[in-house]
């Protein structure tokens, strides 16, 4: 055998190990990088090694590379039969889905373990594969401190910002209401209504006096949204509205014409003192326990960062904590900032999302029942874990349920006390069909006779 036929016989064998090497690490992990670094140092050493002569030696190397570049990562549908998301049960059963956008709803007891077995082995692969995500935690840093350590095993690529109500050493500042986040004021007023609805106590009604408090917040929201936009937080605007006194917030409101309309009912009542009395007093009623919460102040005024969660050139993963002790202050934030997240998703949306929601009933969105469905066709999951069927109705309604579960294509029932739920449970299933035989015999004129009927009939 000549030399010349040796040569190509040994690069050969090179080249096709180098093919091998890009396959055995395609992860996107910090600790796949490193591993495949090391096997192509280890390639060329072996190559110069036995290809000692010219440059030749380099190229097993860089086919290695060029390969592993080609692989295609991101949140495709899964092809060749190849598993996107999977779940371990204890027996060993693995359950494999072939779609990230399938959404997934859990209902489970306390205790019943929707965290531990279905939310957080999700959330991993999820990061895992670069997602960027919203993530509400119900208990206290639970979701986040699990999120933080994930990061850092898989090497996310994106950057991730946390805030929580209750430890300031522990958060991000931020200011959800930024001009570069609501591009228009049928936005903003869709959130001012938000917040204020998810304030009012659960005894109350949405009369008159709500309707003349609405427009003045949505008032003075405005006009610092257009004119004062270094202003426009939230707790500018009701700190504004709970220490203005009658001549300066009239005056506040009259100079711009749009804040003006919205705020007709209480400017027309000029002159009756005890209606708009009765406007602004509702609406301090509302907002008192938000305006003088000092941590809620010192969060949403702040300008750590930007909080476009899909900016291509920087998605963001985001998680917010609430806490049992403050949440009927901290829900109507949570939910304001919900909307202004999923209301920023368009059809322009190339950035993989995730919302990961554990305990989601804490709080209320409006027009929640529409999110999945809608969300799925911009490139948004949905992972939704509570205790009950029974919360989303108290919360929503029975028909908005209805169109919540089916919009779920994966839906885990889990143990639970709840009678109620333990009735609704079978309904998933629908009856089955069993078979029944009964006997019958009897005798007549010496002789006996039997008969066999055989029946169907449905059972849960």
């Amino acid at each position: 055998m000549n030399m010349d036929h040796m040569f190509v016989m040994k690069l050969a064998a090179l080249l096709f190990g180098g093919g091998i090497a890009s396959c055995l690490f395609p992860g996107k992990s910090r600790m796949s990088h490193v591993l495949f670094l090391l096997l192509v140092l280890a390639e060329t050493a072996v190559a110069h090694a036995t290809i000692p002569d010219g440059w030749w030696f380099l190229l097993p190397g860089v086919v290695s590379v060029l390969l592993r570049l080609s692989f295609k990562g991101g949140a495709e549908s899964g092809k060749d039969g190849k598993a996107l998301l999977s779940l371990h049960a204890t027996d060993g059963t693995i359950i494999r889905y072939y779609y990230w956008f399938s959404n997934f709803l859990v209902y489970g007891g306390a205790g019943s373990g929707k965290t531990k077995s279905i939310g957080k082995p999700l959330m991993e692969q999820y990061i895992r594969s670069g997602f960027a995500g919203f993530i509400y935690d119900f208990k206290d840093f639970d979701y986040t401190r699990t999120a933080y350590n994930l990061i850092r095993k898989h090497g996310y690529p994106h950057e991730f910002y946390y805030v929580n109500f209750m430890d300031m050493n522990r958060t991000y500042r931020f200011n959800p209401l930024d001009r570069r986040n609501i591009k228009d004021r049928t936005m903003l007023m869709q959130l001012m209504e938000d917040v204020l609805g998810a304030l009012m106590p659960p005894t109350s009604k949405q009369d008159e006096w709500y309707t003349g408090a609405l427009g003045i917040l949505n008032g003075v929201a405005y006009r610092l949204w257009d004119e004062f936009p270094e202003c426009c937080t939230l707790p500018h605007i009701v700190n504004f509205v709970m220490k203005a006194d009658t001549g300066q917030l009239q005056e506040f409101l009259k100079l711009n014409d749009i804040s003006a309309m919205m705020a007709g009912a209480y400017l027309k009542a000029e002159g009756s003192e005890k209606t708009q009395a009765s406007y602004v007093s509702t609406l301090s009623n509302y907002v008192a326990k938000l305006a003088t919460n000092e941590n809620i102040c010192y969060v949403l005024t702040g300008n750590d960062f930007d909080f476009n969660l899909i900016d291509p050139e920087h998605p963001k993963l985001f998680a917010i904590s609430n806490n049992y002790a403050t949440e009927s202050v901290i829900s109507p934030v949570i939910a304001m900032v919900m909307s202004i997240a999923s209301r920023s998703f368009s059809m322009e949306n190339r950035v993989p999302f995730v919302f990961i929601l554990d305990e989601m009933t804490t709080f209320k969105v409006r027009d929640f029942e529409k999110l999945p469905s809608v969300l799925r066709e911009y490139g948004a999951a949905f992972l939704l874990l509570t205790q009950s069927g029974a919360k989303l109705e108290k919360l929503y309604s029975k028909l908005d349920r209805s169109s919540i579960e089916a919009n779920f294509g994966n839906i885990f029932l889990g143990r639970t006390q709840d009678v109620e739920a333990l009735k609704y449970y079978p309904l998933f299933f629908g009856k089955y069909e069993k078979e029944k035989k009964s006997t019958s015999s009897g005798s007549s004129g010496g002789g006996r006779n039997s008969s066999v009927t055989i029946s169907t009939q449905k059972e849960e």
